[in-house]
């Protein structure tokens, strides 16, 4: 018989699934790298959680201009070719990552720039409430109504 854990497993499991698929659906997406990062975990029948590295919210929100990696033009130059832009030469590629760089170091992003905000989390997460309220509701439900039954 299924039980809570489980139930919470599985929830986590598709909450990490919507969230991939949403950073999909608004374009926040180039090599995959931060999707892998996700994870999910049970630790007792009532207790998990979703996890993932520390620069997500700038998924939504946008880079703050400032201090960056020493290696940033060249995580520049990976995520240009993930998003299959367009480069004549090994040249411009460089010129293109280091302009880019150097406007996210200076102004920050395009996302913090203009204050926009895209949701990637809210709306999975809403989703993983309502799913997993009415699991548990049912769960719980037919486990008083046994109970009740056997006695």
């Amino acid at each position: 018989m299924i039980d809570t854990q489980t139930i919470l497993k599985e929830e986590l499991e598709q909450l990490r699934v919507d969230v991939v698929d949403r950073q999909k659906e608004v374009g926040a997406w180039a090599s995959g790298n931060t999707a892998a990062g996700y994870e999910t975990a049970v630790e007792s029948g009532y207790h998990g959680w979703m996890g993932g590295y520390s620069y997500v919210e700038v998924l939504e929100v946008g880079r703050r201009p400032g201090k960056v990696p020493v290696y940033f033009k060249e995580i520049i130059k990976r995520w240009i070719i993930a998003k299959g832009l367009q480069y004549q030469s090994e040249r411009e590629l460089n010129r293109m990552a280091a302009s880019i760089a150097w406007v996210i170091r200076k102004e920050g992003s395009y996302l913090h720039r203009h204050g926009y905000r895209i949701d990637i989390f809210a709306e999975p997460l809403e989703r993983f409430y309502n799913r997993l309220n009415l699991r548990l509701m049912t769960y719980y439900a037919l486990q008083i109504t046994e109970t009740i039954a056997w006695q």
